[in-house]
């Protein structure tokens, strides 16, 4: 019985760990900036092999259980672009952000709305689809693996 009552958790404890996953959620949510990977990529972040096992830990929102918090769903393909290393090193190149990853993200932008009204999901349904003729998740991968 004793044991059955410390699995209970404590109100700090019910706390502590709701900080902890909206700190974590507002995290992988900032991953969805081309222009914020950009600088963690400049400032050496992506190269940390402990920053890179934060990411793998992170995965856990690409679960749908998680996912259903996420309002950015490109930042679930940028997690998962994240683990390739050609895409950790075009991440330091301002022309790839502004041609590749800043381009899909406006074309995603424009059109998020007309997946949720023609059924077809929207961001989340067309993660990897064309993302309005700048290209698909799969695409991107293949274009990092040639730099």
């Amino acid at each position: 019985m004793a044991a059955e009552a410390s699995q209970v958790p404590t109100p700090e404890q019910i706390e502590k760990n709701q900080v902890r996953f909206e700190t974590e959620l507002e995290f992988v949510q900032a991953l969805a900036n081309p222009w914020y990977l950009h600088s963690l990529a400049q400032q050496g972040h992506l190269d940390d092999p402990t920053f890179l096992n934060y990411l793998a830990y992170l995965a856990y929102f690409q679960r749908p259980r998680y996912a259903r918090f996420v309002h950015y769903p490109l930042c679930l393909q940028h997690l998962d672009l994240l683990k390739l290393e050609s895409f950790r090193h075009a991440l330091k190149d301002s022309a790839f952000i502004t041609e590749r990853l800043a381009a899909q993200q406006l074309g995603q932008w424009a059109t998020w709305r007309q997946g949720k009204i023609n059924g077809t999901g929207g961001a989340v349904g067309n993660m990897n689809g064309k993302i309005n003729g700048h290209g698909s998740h799969a695409e991107t991968k293949e274009a990092v693996a040639g730099v």
